[in-house]
């Protein structure tokens, strides 16, 4: 069984997302950076987790192992609905410079929300 990075969209995650498990993909450590002391806050912390990692240009976190053929950060994240609306002409290489998270605009570049 294969289980979702709440924070990325990464499909493949070998055990599920917590107890201190790193997603290969954006490296998130579960139980560790999207702790909350209210369990109703973890939504707008992995929000805020994401957009982080979108920031910083989606990078593969796992050094010693290979992303998936094909791999698009950008394309999985929008796969999962976890970014509602990204520029269409995204790549790897390209990032696109505002996407919509949660319904409201986010600026990656600034890592903040668009007026």
């Amino acid at each position: 069984m294969k289980f979702l990075c709440p924070v990325c969209g990464y499909p493949e995650m070998e055990d599920p997302p917590e107890r201190f498990e790193i997603c290969p993909s954006c490296g998130t450590e579960f139980g560790n950076h999207d702790f909350v002391f209210d369990e109703r806050d973890r939504p707008a912390r992995l929000a805020e987790l994401r957009a982080a990692w979108l920031a910083a240009g989606a990078p593969w976190f796992d050094v010693g192992m290979t992303p998936p053929r094909n791999w698009d950060p950008w394309k999985q994240v929008m796969k999962e609905g976890l970014a509602v609306v990204l520029a269409s002409t995204a790549t790897v290489a390209r990032p696109p410079a505002i996407v919509k998270i949660a319904r409201e605009p986010w600026d990656v570049t600034r890592n903040t929300k668009v007026a």
